[in-house]
């Protein structure tokens, strides 16, 4: 069986959870780019992902990536 893709673990962490952050990426699966997977989901493949920054009182901000089915 072929292992998965760092794009087809976010895309399967989207479409299970409904959401990610940088945090989570890094966490989870090692990825530090999450932001160019989430570009390539956008743009080649259509899906909507809107994003936000969260701003925690430590001062160290994030995005939040969620999937809008």
């Amino acid at each position: 069986m072929k292992e998965k893709t760092q794009l087809d673990k976010i895309r399967s962490h989207l479409r299970i959870h409904g959401r990610i952050t940088t945090i989570e990426a890094f966490s989870l699966y090692r990825i530090t780019r999450l932001s160019e997977y989430i570009r390539i989901l956008r743009h080649i493949e259509y899906l909507n992902i809107d994003d936000e920054w969260i701003n925690p009182e430590n001062g160290n901000r994030y995005k939040l990536y969620k999937f809008k089915k």
